[in-house]
């Protein structure tokens, strides 16, 4: 239910029905990140959408701090959208739990 919670409040997702939300979430698996890890790099290829269950995350344009991401906040759609590079880095600042 964490998950599709997430999914519903996010602006991809938010118009998707019940069985669309279910399909996404099955494919989706749970990881564990160590403190002070990357998720992705900027400029890097994208291949994986995330979702921050637990834990603490930083985002990072040009090697200056951006802004924190927090527990139920979605991140890595826009270069999965646009077939593009990353546009940020994120990393880690604490253990964290994602989906």
């Amino acid at each position: 239910m964490f998950i599709i919670n997430c999914l519903k409040n996010h602006f991809v997702f938010y118009n998707l029905s019940e069985n669309e939300l279910e399909n996404i979430v099955s494919k989706m698996f749970y990881c564990e990140v160590p403190a002070e890890q990357y998720i992705f790099r900027q400029g890097e290829n994208a291949s994986s959408y995330f979702i921050l269950e637990r834990g603490s995350l930083e985002v990072i344009v040009n090697e200056k701090f951006v802004r924190d991401l927090k527990s139920g906040e979605g991140f890595g759609e826009l270069a999965l959208l646009y077939n593009a590079p990353r546009s940020a880095s994120v990393k880690t600042t604490d253990h964290c739990y994602l989906w």
